[in-house]
């Protein structure tokens, strides 16, 4: 069984260095300016303000170009972060029974602690005590407070979204990161529901680009159901949408989306068409974490087509990109490509070992898809080995997985492996 795998989101390279600059040297801006106006003690905090912000936002971009984030998704949570900083900035400054809190908050960001459980419990002290008079002020908490915890504790990350998305009801960035944490959790109704209300919001503010991005989510919903035209339909949407706009990265992403469907549908050369130019735009752009998806899904046509030499190129490639990103949900990834390849060629013992490696992976990350696609991978070699009971196991663990994901196509497809095997005894 080959693991058909695609990034549900764009990925893209943070420009970092720029990226950082912008925002440290607006700050900074911002700060002279009213430095200024101030006396000679308020000079020394702000300024004292100003390198504490950018060695927090600096150490926070550091931490998200190990993920697998497009550059509006990278940039959007260090806006939520630098919100929620200058709030807490603006409570120091302020002094009352808040300035306390805030300022150790600060200082615990600045030290390193970039969202520990310490530095959480203290943004939710804030952001409830705000609640009641500053409510566009305890939003922001919020969104930094999910911004800080989205890849360490998703259902704290998820909180606090619906809690600042309850408080700014027109807030883009707060639907989509619940639609993206409710995806990760397996709530697919969530999510879509999530990103159904971007693009209302998107079409409200006549934003083209949240349009374009909600329409690729809301195809990646529908296809992990099985909902193929449906999906198909998104991905046209935003594809000529990112056309419109010169987006080369949003165009990328949704050439590999069409080439999974395609896959899916058996046309394996419109597959490698799809793929192949969604590969050379991640080239032209020099998106690592884009390069190293279409090598696995040009691996997993090439492995399809019983070119098996020709599949573990391409997932070496992709290996080795995602090695050196750190990105262990594409490490998970060609491992259990890898141990297809292997049960292909009939060297079984090999292929559990890549299987043990994803399942290891894919437990870390919490992802219920990747466990259930092993354990649907383990449950093929128990069942060529002859052992019924654990093949059975098995695949009865990566049913019901599948089912509370909500991949209805997996569900037949695996219970028919079950029926298939009941009805040999």
């Amino acid at each position: 069984m080959l693991d058909w795998v695609t990034n549900n989101v764009e990925l893209i390279d943070l420009l970092l260095g720029l990226g950082i600059t912008i925002i440290a040297g607006l700050w900074a801006i911002y700060m002279y300016r009213a430095n200024k106006r101030s006396g000679d003690k308020n000079d020394e905090m702000m300024a004292a303000f100003v390198r504490q912000n950018e060695k927090i936002l600096e150490m926070f971009a550091n931490q998200l170009d190990q993920n697998n984030l497009t550059i509006q998704e990278k940039d959007a949570l260090i806006k939520d972060r630098q919100g929620a900083l200058e709030v807490a900035q603006q409570i120091t400054k302020g002094g009352g029974p808040l300035a306390q809190e805030a300022k150790q908050t600060l200082d615990d960001l600045a030290a390193g602690n970039l969202g520990g459980n310490g530095e959480l419990a203290t943004l939710d002290i804030l952001a409830k005590k705000y609640e009641d008079t500053h409510i566009q002020d305890a939003a922001l908490i919020y969104l930094g407070r999910g911004a800080l915890s989205f890849d360490g504790d998703t259902h704290g990350a998820l909180a606090a979204y619906q809690r600042a998305a309850e408080l700014r009801p027109e807030n883009m960035q707060a639907h989509n990161q619940i639609g993206r944490l409710q995806a990760r959790l397996g709530n697919m109704d969530a999510a879509q529901a999530a990103y159904e209300r971007v693009l209302e919001l998107a079409d409200a503010q006549r934003d083209k680009q949240g349009r374009a991005i909600a329409l690729g989510n809301l195809g990646t919903v529908v296809q992990m159901r099985g909902e193929l035209d449906e999906a198909v339909v998104h991905y046209e949407q935003s594809l000529a949408l990112n056309q419109e706009l010169g987006r080369k990265e949003g165009m990328a992403a949704t050439y590999g989306n069409l080439g999974v469907v395609a896959q899916t549908r058996g046309d394996l050369d419109a597959a490698v068409a799809y793929y192949q130019q969604s590969l050379a735009l991640n080239q032209e752009l020099g998106r690592k974490e884009g390069m190293a998806s279409q090598y696995g899904n040009l691996g997993n046509v090439a492995a399809t087509r019983g070119e098996l030499d020709t599949a573990v190129s391409y997932y070496e490639q992709s290996l080795a990109l995602n090695e050196e990103l750190g990105r262990k949900e594409g490490i998970a990834s060609v491992y259990g490509n890898l141990g297809n390849v292997a049960g292909m060629r009939g060297d079984l013992d090999m292929a559990v070992r890549y299987y043990e490696q994803s399942l290891a992976l894919n437990e870390e990350l919490g992802s219920k898809e990747g466990i259930a696609s092993v354990y649907g991978n383990l449950g093929n070699v128990a069942g060529m080995r002859g052992e019924v009971d654990r093949a059975r196991a098995y695949w009865a663990q990566s049913r019901d997985l599948y089912a509370q994901v909500g991949i209805p196509h997996r569900v037949e497809q695996v219970q028919r492996w079950i029926d298939d095997l009941d009805g040999r005894d």
